[in-house]
């Protein structure tokens, strides 16, 4: 789950690379039911994408902070999307312990 681990999984790859706003959106959706098309207008305010990170790492309890967040998203904005992704995607897989 490494922010460089982008092309482990090539469909959220190739989705985050075509369209990263319609990827935040629809893994925010797959992390709290949320509608799709809201999250979509949400991501028109500049911050809102390191909030939804940081919430997933409270969620999830992965270490980390707001500032490194920033960084991460600014410097490192697609490979970010797609590790979001792929942590909502497996912790949410059938089977899967949450943790």
């Amino acid at each position: 789950w490494g922010l460089f681990a982008c092309f482990d999984d090539m469909s959220v790859c190739i989705f985050t690379a075509f369209c990263p706003l319609c990827s935040a959106a629809s893994m925010k959706t797959a992390f709290d039911g949320s509608n799709c098309v809201m999250n979509c207008l949400c991501l028109l305010i500049p911050c809102m994408i390191v909030c939804w990170r940081g919430t997933i790492r409270t969620q999830y309890t992965i270490d980390g902070s707001f500032i490194g967040d920033c960084c991460t998203l600014f410097c490192c904005g697609s490979c970010a999307l797609c590790q979001m992704a792929r942590q909502v995607n497996i912790r949410k897989a059938p089977g899967a312990s949450g943790m």
